[in-house]
């Protein structure tokens, strides 16, 4: 307890500090922050995932397949080019340097939602923002590019990995320094000193009637990853990856329950890689607000998800690396989008009861599959314990369960084998290890951080 509540005070000190540490308002009596004569050497940027967009020419009328759809994959998908142009928006405000966008730009790799994103990123661009964008396993070869009529699900045009490049080559191709022959990665640097190394581990390749989730690097592809940041060490470039898919587990046991997220072997590239100086690595894929310090030490790394701009609580994160060589991390939320939300009081609670509704269809259709192959009885008693603790994930900086959650989470410990699993999972994602998850302050020196 003693711990959280020092958690929970460092937080709230981090979100003070935040505020001021915008180029313009730098506070005096934090001199390192402080530019003095008004020379501020400070790069922002912000990082957006999941964007999920859903072309409106895809959904000729609502009904029972596109329904069907979303109760089993619960996106604000309808009101994703609301919530994109909002966050644009805000991004536009924050005046960074530049935008990751760590992949599934599109709900299922429409070519016609592609075309629309580029539109939409171009705004950005049009402000002086650069753009880096990398592939998700939604946004390539994907069979399940469908628009919806009625009752009716139609596969629609898709888009191979070659257009991918053509169609976003304003958007960190033609900026390249170095393309993966063997993939769709590549090296940008927007300012000088900083590359962005954008790392894809999809396997879109392998697509055949169903879209494979799991990511893993080819040997060529991590080949070339470490070259790039055997060359950039030696030049004394700072190197800020960007993937898909996790390079580490956000909780014990993702691998073992959510293998798909989490890149194959991700213990020992992970480790390979901090050992070649990649320290930070924005990423996405499970659309939560997590942050995890996945190797420890002098060379360490820091995995930085973000949660998807299409569900609850649809973050951007902005991200300042400042003079005094820390890096600071914080998050904001989509708070308003033009689209009629009902009678809810606001965007983000409207956001949380679309996904918490949905999630009480698809959490058992999810607990009767496998591993777990419960009847329908035992998974709708097991939701409610499994929908509060991944509300919590997704949202980041998890609150301790409710008295019925924890019940639950000690009944499933005392459970069989796959029943432990669960509960190891559900306790791992409320005891979630420092660093915070929404605002974090790291020495990149030292990957030491204010918890």
């Amino acid at each position: 307890m003693r711990r959280r509540m020092l958690k929970y005070f460092a937080y709230s000190l981090i979100s003070v500090m935040l505020i001021f540490v915008a180029c313009q308002n730098f506070p005096d009596y934090i001199p390192e922050y402080n530019p003095g004569n008004g020379n501020c050497n400070v790069t922002k940027f912000c990082v957006m995932s999941d964007l999920h967009y859903f072309s409106p020419q895809l959904l000729l009328n609502d009904g029972t397949a596109f329904q069907t759809y979303l109760s089993q994959d619960r996106k604000l998908l309808i009101e994703s080019g609301a919530i994109l142009t909002s966050a644009i928006n805000m991004i536009k405000a924050e005046k960074p340097k530049f935008v990751l966008i760590s992949g599934d730009l599109t709900k299922d790799g429409e070519k016609v939602g592609h075309l629309e994103v580029v539109n939409y990123l171009k705004l950005l661009k049009q402000a002086n923002i650069k753009v880096f964008v990398c592939p998700g396993n939604h946004d390539i070869n994907n069979p399940d590019a469908k628009s919806f009529d009625g009752d009716i699900a139609t596969p629609v045009t898709t888009i191979t990995p070659e257009e991918f490049k053509q169609m976003y080559a304003e958007f960190g191709y033609n900026d390249a320094l170095y393309i993966d022959p063997n993939s769709l990665s590549y090296v940008a640097e927007p300012v000088k000193g900083t590359w962005i190394l954008s790392m894809d581990a999809c396997l879109y390749k392998n697509n055949t009637t169903t879209p494979i989730i799991s990511g893993k690097f080819s040997d060529a592809t991590l080949t070339w990853i470490k070259d790039r940041l055997l060359e950039a060490k030696k030049k004394n470039i700072r190197v800020l990856g960007m993937m898909h898919h996790g390079i580490a587990e956000h909780f014990i046991g993702e691998k073992a329950l959510f293998g798909e997220y989490v890149i194959d072997d991700w213990n020992m590239v992970s480790a390979q890689l901090a050992n070649l100086g990649l320290n930070f690595v924005f990423t996405g894929h499970f659309h939560a607000q997590d942050i995890v310090k996945a190797i420890g030490g002098k060379n360490y790394m820091f995995d930085i998800e973000t949660g998807s701009l299409s569900s609850y609580p649809c973050p951007v994160r902005v991200v300042q690396m400042l003079p005094n060589q820390s890096m600071a991390i914080y998050t904001k939320k989509v708070q308003s989008i033009d689209f009629n939300i009902g009678e809810a009081a606001n965007f983000q609670e409207y956001a949380y009861d679309f996904l918490s509704d949905g999630m009480d269809v698809a959490i058992p259709y999810l607990l009767m599959s496998t591993p777990y192959s419960l009847s329908e009885i035992q998974a709708r008693a097991l939701t409610p314990a499994v929908k509060e603790a991944m509300m919590a994930h997704y949202a980041g900086d998890e609150k301790p369960p409710s008295p019925q959650t924890q019940a639950t989470i000690d009944m499933l410990l005392q459970g069989d084998e796959a029943s432990q699993m669960l509960g190891g999972a559900l306790i791992s994602i409320y005891t979630d290890p420092a660093p915070t998850d929404n605002g974090l302050i790291v020495n990149m020196k030292n990957g030491v951080g204010v918890q």
